[in-house]
Protein backbone atom coordinates (compact mmCIF):
# COMPACT_ATOMS: atom_id res chain seq x y z
CA UNK A 1 0.00 0.00 0.00
CA UNK A 2 3.00 2.31 0.18
CA UNK A 3 2.78 3.17 -3.54
CA UNK A 4 -0.30 5.27 -2.89
CA UNK A 5 1.72 7.73 -0.80
CA UNK A 6 3.70 8.64 -3.92
CA UNK A 7 1.16 8.18 -6.72
CA UNK A 8 -1.92 9.82 -5.20
CA UNK A 9 -0.31 13.26 -4.54
CA UNK A 10 1.10 13.19 -8.08
CA UNK A 11 -2.37 12.61 -9.50
CA UNK A 12 -3.86 15.35 -7.33
CA UNK A 13 -1.05 17.72 -8.35
CA UNK A 14 -2.27 17.42 -11.94
CA UNK A 15 -5.59 18.84 -10.70
CA UNK A 16 -3.85 21.83 -9.15
CA UNK A 17 -3.85 20.65 -5.53
CA UNK A 18 -0.54 21.42 -3.77
CA UNK A 19 1.76 18.49 -3.03
CA UNK A 20 2.13 18.92 0.74
CA UNK A 21 -1.59 18.94 1.66
CA UNK A 22 -2.25 16.06 -0.76
CA UNK A 23 0.59 14.03 0.77
CA UNK A 24 -0.60 14.75 4.31
CA UNK A 25 -4.18 13.80 3.52
CA UNK A 26 -3.13 10.60 1.73
CA UNK A 27 -0.87 9.46 4.56
CA UNK A 28 -3.42 10.25 7.26
CA UNK A 29 -6.26 8.40 5.49
CA UNK A 30 -4.03 5.38 4.77
CA UNK A 31 -2.87 5.30 8.41
CA UNK A 32 -6.46 5.53 9.64
CA UNK A 33 -7.43 2.66 7.34
CA UNK A 34 -4.63 0.52 8.75
CA UNK A 35 -5.65 1.34 12.32
CA UNK A 36 -9.23 0.32 11.52
CA UNK A 37 -7.96 -3.01 10.19
CA UNK A 38 -5.96 -3.68 13.36
CA UNK A 39 -8.87 -2.67 15.58
CA UNK A 40 -11.32 -4.90 13.69
CA UNK A 41 -8.79 -7.76 13.67
CA UNK A 42 -9.13 -8.17 9.91
CA UNK A 43 -6.35 -8.96 7.42
CA UNK A 44 -7.10 -6.03 5.11
CA UNK A 45 -6.82 -2.27 5.25
CA UNK A 46 -8.30 0.61 3.29
CA UNK A 47 -6.57 3.42 1.44
CA UNK A 48 -7.61 6.35 -0.77
CA UNK A 49 -9.17 5.33 -4.07
CA UNK A 50 -7.06 6.52 -7.01
CA UNK A 51 -9.60 5.91 -9.78
CA UNK A 52 -11.89 8.75 -8.78
CA UNK A 53 -8.93 11.04 -8.14
CA UNK A 54 -7.59 10.37 -11.62
CA UNK A 55 -11.04 10.97 -13.14
CA UNK A 56 -11.37 14.33 -11.37
CA UNK A 57 -7.81 15.40 -12.17
CA UNK A 58 -7.70 14.49 -15.83
CA UNK A 59 -11.27 14.83 -17.07
CA UNK A 60 -12.88 17.48 -14.88
CA UNK A 61 -9.89 19.73 -14.24
CA UNK A 62 -7.85 19.25 -17.42
CA UNK A 63 -10.49 18.69 -20.11
CA UNK A 64 -13.44 20.65 -18.73
CA UNK A 65 -11.35 23.33 -17.04
CA UNK A 66 -13.18 23.17 -13.69
CA UNK A 67 -11.45 24.40 -10.56
CA UNK A 68 -10.36 21.67 -8.14
CA UNK A 69 -12.86 22.87 -5.51
CA UNK A 70 -15.73 22.66 -7.98
CA UNK A 71 -14.77 19.30 -9.44
CA UNK A 72 -14.12 17.82 -5.99
CA UNK A 73 -17.73 18.40 -5.00
CA UNK A 74 -19.22 16.70 -8.05
CA UNK A 75 -18.86 13.09 -6.72
CA UNK A 76 -20.28 14.13 -3.34
CA UNK A 77 -23.36 15.68 -4.90
CA UNK A 78 -24.17 12.86 -7.27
Amino acid sequence: MSYIVVVNPAILAAAGIPDDPAFTATVSVAAFGNLMAFYANRPFATAPYMGENAFIAFSDCKLLGLANCTSGHIPCGS
